[in-house]
């Protein structure tokens, strides 16, 4: 699923060049993070298409009349030495032979020579302010020419009009591209590029005007500058003060409409809009192959159109006219050249495509040449022949005008843009020198050699714009092979292929061998050759993650603008193009703050989507999480897929979500094996791919990213500088550290998980006053892991010297300081509440953190004691749980009541969990049952379903041959049955938890686990009863059952399978 700049069709013609485009410095990706105060507001806008296209029509109505009427004058300026040649100027100004065409010739040296450094200055100072004033020269150049008296005057004054005049296309095409996206920009630019067709019709009758003139003591020739010149200078006055700098300056546009106006660009058209002009890295662009071939092209287009514009006149007076009819006769096939360059770059828009009209354009002008060199008679064919002047103008204006788009269309980089279109445009009208010297006066009427060259020109760009569309067709197929995004695998197929490329390219097989070129980033190296996709790059405003951003002027003015969002990420399909655009705005609106959970909204919704600006992975990875998020149903397992590979499909969003992270991933891997990922980066994408991964399920496949992770963190650390700047340090160690500690601290949930190294760093550690809010969640994290390995460790060591063997003193010591700093973290969280605002404590992060101190507290003191009725001391603790869970599943809950489907913070399912197992009370473990089963089925790495199943089960096993033998958990402890209200009235009050449940009763030495892992030893115990397969889950456990026969207790040892 590749992005392109079209859609499917447009492939051929861009996402190639675009792919070679970008090689930037080195630069700090994270500069500026944080939340983004108005990025919903922001989606909001981008997405509303009625108001885009408000946009675009009054873009419409203001900009391209005064830009169509500029180019106009430019074009009458250009080309009316034609027309006055026809009204006598060579004998009034008593040329010799040829100096006519050195006239000519001389235009177009300094056009190619000033186009460049003019462009840049159109660049530096703004388009509306520099069109304007090389308006005004050019426009007083030809006004001049009116008093030339000779062949020197009239040569002096086209070199300065050619010096002022070359720079004006280039930056007309670089303005519109400030304004209109891609994917409007060739209909915009061909409705501009039509008047130098109008001009030339225009021109025509002008001249047929202005020569009708009888008595005057001038020649009539003069008139025709004086007009034109004066027309061009008073407009020129009009134009400086009327046309905008930026979209930020508009005047016509209300704030609203300059925020969408500048996130359009920022998302489709630029790296970042209004840049800096940098020359050396705007040089980059001739690094690329491509780029010689589209300036090949438009050296095989400047011959037809500087042929045809100079030389129609002469062209049409074959045909036997007299000078004031072949002017006039001049009119009609320059205004049909305009329709037909309006209906090929309409056509080129609604196809999405480039290449094939800018072929069928040379070659309508290739006919046109052929037909009209091949007529002997003219007279006699004369409407042929005048035909033939009609597709030699059908086809020089619109491969111009596309061409130009195509390219534009290809390069993010403004600087790069400016400079490409000031060297291409010139070079097409340097070819005026080749067309200005074949046609040669010797050669009159019918200019054989000129018609044959100007053909040939055409049929070789025919040839050049065919074989580069195809070359980009078929690279793109390959680009999409590489990224994983082949259109012909099935959903089942791309989850399979995702499942081989992850065993056979891990993320971390190559990510520490990417730390010994972490200088050589540090240095600011320059990228290889397969950068990110530049497609993608393009689409969301993005540029190499070797450029250093740089904000935009309107940016600093919006704190709205710091998160640029995807308008038009355009890729493999035209659904596509609305589907990444959806998933987008989804992650933003909905998903990235329930993803946080209280304290990391800056990283969710500020810090990922700046990241994506410059990484192609991350885009991805946040599209397929959207996805994911939004369709929460669970993916089947890959042994489900293996077994029913033929035949069976994904549900879309879940298939749309595989094909972005399978590119994702392949992007990611590419950026490592080269060694140019920045190490921020790839933790991000590695939080981002725990997150796809756990929302599919897969927790197994998360776990091993989650310590590939771990492993990048310690190297980081080892190597000091090497994180980069301050503001990577920070996000290091503020962020992304907490991050990994919670996950650590909730996969010690899972057995035979290993403890993560960064657990063991942060025991010990406890502040007794806190500074925030996230302070206090980082030490309750440590605080929690280190219970959970304290209960680890009693556990191993009963486990192998025996239940009655002694604790060592140091256990007792262990348990003792932890609990010490249990109490003292309670003491300075109750002390940050109580000397804040409230307001600043979000219920849903206090009630958590209360919630876990209380479950660490009880694994703490429990640890060390070998019966289960130590945790029925606990029932303060446990309804402390089910109290603060429910106030946070309360204040959590979506607008319509539910809960997020995942959430990196670490929950109330932990907690829950231990109460419906540990606490005997009927009704709070029921209470607490039925939380869990409200709680996000997604909590860091702990899967809610799952052990509000087991949780289940236990409680069944547990309460069989008691009280409660006749009350399934199932039944009466079931959300919104009510029963356990029964128990707390009648049963509560009356009889002891311990005769409720005796500790007889209660289950131990209790484990979860899948045959194909086989983790524990099962002795004697049949696991083939079952008859389930070996992905089946089986909870194995000890328990004592009583025997009425000789009334004793008898330890048993079962296996039972669990359903989820």
């Amino acid at each position: 699923m590749a992005s392109n700049i079209m859609s499917d069709t447009t492939r051929d013609d861009t996402k190639t060049s675009t792919a070679n485009e970008s090689v930037h410095e080195s630069g700090d990706n994270l500069k500026n993070y944080g939340s983004a105060p108005g990025v919903v507001e922001d989606i909001v806008r981008v997405v509303d298409h009625k108001a885009e296209r408000a946009l675009c029509r009054r873009f419409d109505l203001r900009l391209l009349p005064v830009l169509a009427v500029m180019y106009l004058f430019n074009a009458l300026d250009k080309g009316n030495l034609g027309n006055a040649e026809t009204d006598g100027m060579s004998g009034d100004l008593h040329f010799k032979p040829n100096e006519y065409n050195l006239l000519l010739s001389i235009f177009f040296i300094p056009y190619v020579i000033f186009a460049p450094p003019g462009a840049m200055l159109g660049k530096r100072y703004s388009p509306a302010r520099v069109l304007p004033i090389l308006m005004f020269c050019f426009g007083s150049f030809t006004l001049l020419s009116a008093s030339t008296k000779n062949f020197g005057g009239m040569f002096a004054l086209r070199w300065f009009l050619g010096m002022c005049e070359a720079p004006f296309f280039p930056l007309v095409i670089y303005y519109l591209t400030t304004f209109y996206r891609r994917g409007e920009l060739a209909r915009r630019l061909a409705i501009f590029y039509a008047a130098s067709n109008i001009a030339n019709a225009f021109s025509g009758l002008i001249a047929f005007g202005v020569f009708q003139i009888e008595g005057s003591s001038i020649p009539n020739w003069r008139y025709l500058f004086i007009i034109e010149g004066g027309a061009t200078v008073l407009f020129s006055i009009f134009a400086f003060w009327y046309l905008p700098r930026s979209v930020a300056e508009a005047r016509f546009l209300s704030e609203d409409e300059k925020a969408l106006a500048f996130h359009r660009i920022q998302v489709d058209s630029s790296a970042v809009v209004n840049d800096k002009f940098r020359f050396r890295d705007a040089l980059v662009i001739f690094k690329h192959p491509t780029t010689y071939a589209f300036l090949c092209i438009e050296i095989c287009l400047g011959v037809p159109i500087q042929g045809v514009a100079l030389f129609l006149p002469q062209i049409v007076q074959r045909l036997g006219y007299s000078p004031v009819k072949t002017n006039l006769y001049t009119v009609a096939p320059n205004v049909t050249g305009a329709v037909m360059l309006l209906l090929l770059a309409f056509c080129s828009d609604a196809a999405r495509l480039r290449s094939p009209f800018i072929v069928l354009g040379f070659l309508l002008t290739f006919t046109g040449f052929i037909i009209y060199a091949s007529i002997n008679d003219v007279q006699a064919q004369i409407r042929l022949a005048y035909f033939a002047t009609f597709m030699m103008t059908w086809g020089t204006s619109a491969p111009s005008v596309l061409l130009s788009t195509w390219y534009n269309n290809n390069v993010a980089d403004e600087s790069r843009r400016v400079l490409l279109t000031s060297i291409g445009v010139p070079l097409a009208n340097l070819m005026g020198l080749v067309s200005s010297n074949v046609f040669r006066t010797r050669d009159k009427p019918k200019y054989m050699p000129a018609l044959v060259t100007v053909a040939a020109f055409g049929a070789t760009g025919a040839c050049l714009a065919a074989l580069l569309g195809c070359y980009m067709w078929f690279d793109n197929k390959r680009r999409d092979r590489r990224d994983g995004a082949d259109p012909s695998l099935s959903s089942c197929q791309l989850w399979l292929k995702i499942d081989n490329d992850r065993q056979k390219y891990p993320l971390s097989q190559n990510i520490l061998r990417a730390n010994s070129l972490a200088e050589r980033i540090i240095r600011k190296i320059k990228c290889g050759e397969e950068r990110p996709n530049c497609i993608r790059c393009t689409s969301t405003g993005r540029k190499c993650e070797y450029t250093s951003p740089a904000p935009s002027r309107h940016a600093s003015t919006s704190a709205s603008s710091v998160v640029p969002v995807l308008d038009r990420p355009l890729s493999v399909s035209p659904s596509g193009v609305w589907l990444e655009r959806r998933a987008f705005a989804h992650y933003s609106q909905h998903a990235a703050s329930l993803i946080a959970g209280g304290l990391d909204v800056d990283f969710w919704r500020g810090v990922v989507p700046q990241v994506c600006r410059s990484e192609p992975a991350v885009w991805d990875a946040i599209n397929a999480i959207s996805a994911l998020f939004e369709n929460p149903d669970p993916c089947f397992d890959p042994v489900w897929l293996r077994q029913n590979n033929n035949g069976w499909e994904l549900r879309p969003s879940h298939s749309d979500a595989l094909r972005w992270y399978s590119r994702s991933l392949a992007n990611m891997r590419r950026q490592i094996d080269r060694g140019s990922v920045d190490m921020n980066v790839a933790l991000i994408s590695c939080i981002l791919f725990i997150c796809i991964e756990t929302l599919q399920g897969r927790v197994e496949e998360a776990l091993r990213l989650y310590h590939q992770g771990v492993s990048l963190i310690f190297e980081l650390r080892a190597g000091g500088t090497r994180i980069g700047s301050y503001t990577n340090r920070t996000l290091l160690e503020d962020t992304i550290f907490p991050i990994f500690l919670r996950l650590g601290t909730i996969a010690l949930s899972i057995s035979g998980v290993p403890v993560s190294g960064l657990l063991n760093e942060i025991q010990g550690h406890t502040a007794n006053k806190f500074s925030s809010l996230s302070s206090a969640r980082l030490a309750m994290t440590a605080l929690a892991a280190e219970g959970m390995i304290f209960q680890r460790t009693v556990e191993e060591h009963f486990a192998t010297k025996g239940h009655k063997c002694p604790l060592p003193l140091a256990f007792k010591r262990k348990q003792e300081d932890i609990q010490k700093r249990l109490a003292e973290w309670h003491r300075a969280y109750t002390n940050l509440v109580n000397s804040s605002d409230p307001s600043e404590f979000p219920s849903s992060v206090t009630s958590l953190l209360l919630s876990f101190h209380a479950a660490t507290s009880i694994i703490t003191a429990v640890s060390t004691e070998q019966l289960e009725i130590a945790y029925d001391a606990y029932l303060p603790q446990f309804r402390l749980i089910v109290e603060q869970s429910a106030v946070h599943l309360e204040t959590s809950a979506g607008p319509n009541g539910r809960q997020p489907p995942f959430t990196f913070e670490m929950g109330p399912g932990l907690s829950l969990f231990l109460t419906a197992i540990k606490c005997r009370d009927p009704w709070l473990r029921r209470r607490a049952l039925q939380l869990l089963r409200m709680a996000p089925p997604m909590q860091g790495l702990y899967k809610c379903p799952p052990g509000a199943t087991l949780a289940e089960a236990f409680m069944n096993l547990e309460e069989s041959g008691t009280i409660f033998n006749n009350c399934s958990p199932g039944s009466a402890g079931s959300p919104g049955k009510g029963s356990h209200r029964m128990y707390t009235s009648e049963i509560e009050s009356t009889i002891p938890i311990t005769t409720l449940i005796p500790e007889e009763s209660r289950l131990h030495g209790y484990c979860v686990f899948r045959p194909r892992d086989d983790p524990w030893p099962l002795g004697d115990l049949d696991i083939s009863k079952w008859n389930r397969g070996p992905d089946q889950i089986y909870l194995k456990y000890s328990r004592n059952r009583f025997d009425e026969k000789s009334n004793t207790w008898t330890m048993v040892h079962d296996i039972v399978p669990v359903d989820y």
